[in-house]
């Protein structure tokens, strides 16, 4: 079995260095600030009226 390198997977595109942080030559995947805002989790779950999903005790505290 071959072992991958943290170097090895930066070729690959790894976003992470050897702790685990993220790299400063990582990218969102889009550069379009409405892409982001409209593809967040808790945008999605207001578009689809999901409200016993933004009552849940994570999403409330990821609002406070």
């Amino acid at each position: 079995m071959m072992l991958i390198k943290c170097s090895d997977l930066d070729i690959l595109g790894s976003i992470y260095d050897d702790e685990n942080k993220l790299l400063p030559s990582a990218k969102p995947y889009s550069m379009d600030s409405t892409v982001l805002k409209n593809n967040h989790p808790l945008m999605i779950m207001v578009k689809a009226s999901q409200e016993d999903l933004l009552a849940h005790p994570l999403v409330t505290a990821l609002l406070r």
